[in-house]
């Protein structure tokens, strides 16, 4: 055989080498691409489910304070046990009797036993004249 023919087989085996290479690494290109799209898909979902419970929340949390705003002054009842009248406004309307208007001192407990009774200025209904 001659050298030439011989080289020119070597650079050909090289090639097919080189092909054969190029396609293996381009088949692994491709499975690493098909991953990191698959990836992006799963973060994207993860995100978009993130941000609907986030807004969720966040109606909740509005929900909550809007139904404290209406049902404080349903909890806000006297409560002689725990709390000591300083002051007592009238109001002529019968739902307002003894709610408690304003807290003056905080009240105190010790070992389930009123230590400090809470200070407060409560209304009471009376009948417009």
């Amino acid at each position: 055989m001659a050298v030439g023919e011989e080289n020119k087989k070597k650079k050909a085996l090289a090639k097919r080498k080189r092909v054969a290479y190029g396609q293996k690494n381009n088949k692994l290109l491709l499975e690493i691409k098909k991953y990191i799209e698959q990836k992006i898909m799963y973060d994207n979902a993860k995100e978009n489910a993130f941000n609907r419970l986030y807004q969720e929340m966040n109606r909740y949390k509005l929900m909550d304070a809007e139904l404290d705003r209406h049902i404080e002054p349903l909890l806000l009842r006297f409560n002689a046990q725990t709390q000591r009248a300083i002051k007592v406004d009238f109001t002529d309307k019968k739902e307002e009797d003894y709610l408690v208007e304003a807290e003056k001192r905080k009240g105190f407990l010790w070992k389930g036993k009123v230590f400090r009774p809470e200070e407060v200025i409560i209304k009471r209904y009376r009948k417009a004249k």
